[in-house]
């Protein structure tokens, strides 16, 4: 007799989980591509995802602390290093780019560059595809982040940075403070993805994995050995 499966069981054989790490980029990647001429600047990136991750509650990849310039999350500019990395972000200088110095109140000076990069998706084609499975896993987040996208995301600077310290949580918190926390779990459920196309996922995403199979190509490439010269060998059944 053949077994019947419901719906729930069948959902729970095809659901499989990613890491908060990949999620974090995937997340990250959907928010970049949702910006049709590219974030210009790191300080407008990282104003809008707090934006709307303030907005949507429920899931809160990255943490932001009361900085400087605004909110800033160090894991934010860690994920984008890697998606920069992997090859799906491309920074871009500006023309208009200024650099810039301040100090802060422990008398300490710090520089950076003004608007100094354009920060785009370097292979449309990938990140469509990636921006699917993200919108499968989390439907509410990408509608949150193109709706902020859209009424914040190409904002005059100092307007958009303004409207930011206005927020009353960020008027509570004092320098270097954490506004909020990441309450993003270990694993992400991802109920539309086997546990092998997760697998998959996690190494296409995967920095490191990345870089291993580019470093394997470059040895492959310089190296002098004539694999057309080697010689087969039957195996045997």
């Amino acid at each position: 007799m053949r077994e019947e499966h419901t719906g729930d069981e069948m959902l729970k054989e095809k659901g499989g989980a990613i890491s908060a790490d990949t999620f974090k980029r995937l997340y990250l990647l959907t928010m970049l591509a949702g910006f049709a001429r590219g974030s210009y600047g790191l300080k407008r990136l990282h104003k809008v995802t707090y934006i709307a991750e303030r907005k949507q509650k429920k899931l809160r990849p990255f943490e932001f602390k009361k900085f400087h310039h605004g909110q800033y999350s160090e894991t934010l500019d860690e994920i984008l290093d890697q998606l920069i990395s992997i090859g799906l972000i491309t920074p871009i200088p500006l023309d208009t780019s200024v650099r810039m110095r301040t100090q802060l109140p422990d008398d300490r000076t710090i520089e950076w560059l003004e608007g100094g990069m354009r920060y785009v998706v370097s292979d449309p084609e990938a990140t469509t595809f990636f921006t699917r499975i993200f919108k499968s896993i989390s439907p509410d987040e990408i509608s949150a982040m193109r709706s902020v996208i859209e009424e914040y995301g190409y904002l005059p600077e100092q307007e958009l940075l303004e409207r930011c310290y206005k927020f009353p949580e960020f008027k509570k918190v004092i320098f270097e403070e954490t506004i909020f926390e990441s309450n993003l779990p270990d694993t992400v459920e991802a109920p539309n993805l086997s546990e092998d196309e997760c697998e998959e996922l996690e190494m296409a995403l995967s920095p490191k994995f990345i870089s291993a199979m580019r470093k394997i190509v470059e040895g492959m490439d310089s190296s002098k050995l004539d694999l057309g010269r080697v010689k087969e060998v039957e195996t045997p059944v």
